[in-house]
């Protein structure tokens, strides 16, 4: 129970913490300071994660992931869409 809490608590904050990024991009509509690599690698990550917490963990573990890819997409989205010199990772 305890560390459920800990790992939902865990999760908002990581959450969170791509907020102040992908606003900062909307109100610049810049990218260019964020590696393409990263984004995709970090996503990856997160999907392979999420997988994991699924099948062996709690829910809240799976929940917080597929919340975090959905903001790390919209980076990369954002990466693809204010870049003016087409895709470039």
């Amino acid at each position: 129970m305890i560390a459920d809490i800990l790992l939902g608590a865990a999760g908002v904050i990581f959450i969170l913490s791509l907020i102040p990024q992908i606003a900062r991009n909307y109100k610049r509509k810049s990218s260019g300071d964020i590696s393409g690599i990263y984004l995709g690698m970090y996503i990856v990550g997160i999907v392979c994660l999420g997988v994991g917490y699924y099948i062996l963990c709690s829910p809240i573990a799976f929940i917080t992931n597929a919340v975090a890819f959905v903001g790390y997409a919209i980076l990369l989205i954002q990466k693809v869409k204010y870049n003016n010199h087409g895709i470039q990772l």
